[in-house]
């Protein structure tokens, strides 16, 4: 027969126009499969990504790492309310939570990259400064958005092209001044602009009613924050190494400021180290080699070092382990 589908639609946001559609039951079920499993998916790796970087930061007091966290949960937080994870499983329907995280995470976004890639007001003035104004315009934006919820996320969809392009702007400077990080960081960043794009692409075609631009945003934010947690490893895994390479040094230091430089012999600073614990019963002996200046200026300073290495060399053997030879 001939039908007409008569529909009234209330919404507080301005963004897209819904589409109605026909399908039957089973194909929508079976359809609804796949987009769903991604979204779970994405969900789960924002989870426990959070959680490690909230642990993370909160162990090491790292403000980039805190930053990052705080992206990740309000992001969290707009996917699982947009997915229909909250309200479906928690009972949760809250516009104000498909805007204002989001544009809470726009802002720290900001504070992220100043803090990942060091721009101080010392060292970059003008970025830095131009970093806080950004920051004081999206917080302006969140407050717009707790006064306006129905405008909150238009509102986000600036405050992301805002952030976006200051961290690019950052990312590369830094990376000019030939910093590694900001180099892996604009790499992480340009794949989000792909993989967005697709996403802006792929929600305008037609026919396709069971993948929502809500699922590929899901996407395309995971796929951020995947590549920013790989910048964020690097960054962890060379200040490891810069820390495991000063403590090498500093006992290498240390090393060489209690060892006589000519027989390899601990010094007077090793000795006077070494009193502290000496038992009680322990003792002391003093040996001085008679004519040695003599011998230097008779056969040369060179001879002289050589019988005082000789000399130590044959008393280590032969106190063995019963003893230390230091030289004064």
């Amino acid at each position: 027969g001939h039908y007409r589908m008569v529909t009234e639609i209330e919404s507080p946001f301005y963004i897209a126009q819904p589409r109605p559609y026909l399908d039957t039951a089973d194909h929508y079920r079976q359809a609804i499969k796949a987009p769903a499993a991604l979204g779970m998916l994405c969900l789960g790796i924002l989870f426990g990504l959070g959680i490690y970087y909230c642990a993370l930061s909160l162990a090491r007091r790292d403000l980039a790492e805190a930053m990052y966290a705080l992206f990740i949960v309000g992001n969290l937080l707009f996917d699982s309310t947009s997915l229909l994870v909250l309200p479906d499983l928690f009972g949760v329907r809250s516009f104000a939570l498909l805007g204002i995280p989001l544009l809470f995470s726009n802002a720290v976004y900001i504070v992220f990259v100043l803090a990942l890639l060091d721009v101080r007001r010392a060292t970059h003035p003008l970025l830095y400064r131009g970093g806080l104004a950004l920051l004081a315009v999206l917080a302006l934006f969140a407050a717009a958005g707790l006064l306006l919820p129905h405008w909150a996320l238009e509102l986000e969809r600036k405050g992301v092209a805002v952030f976006l392009l200051f961290g690019m702007a950052a990312g590369i400077v830094r990376a000019r001044e030939r910093n590694i990080t900001a180099r892996f960081y604009l790499a992480a960043v340009s794949l989000f602009f792909v993989v967005g794009g697709i996403t802006i692409a792929a929600s305008s075609l037609g026919g396709i009613y069971t993948v929502h631009v809500e699922h590929l945003g899901a996407l395309s934010v995971t796929v951020e924050v995947l590549a920013l947690a790989l910048v964020l490893s690097y960054q962890f895994a060379r200040l490891k190494r810069e820390r495991e390479t000063a403590l090498s040094q500093h006992v290498q230091s240390l090393q060489l400021a209690r060892t006589d430089a000519l027989t390899g012999l601990p010094n007077r600073l090793a000795l006077e180290e070494d009193l502290t614990p000496l038992p009680q019963h322990g003792c002391l002996t003093f040996i001085d080699i008679d004519g040695l200046k003599y011998y230097n200026d008779r056969y040369g300073h060179s001879r002289g070092d050589e019988l005082l290495r000789a000399f130590s060399r044959k008393l280590c053997e032969a106190l063995g382990d019963g003893g230390r030879a230091y030289r004064l």
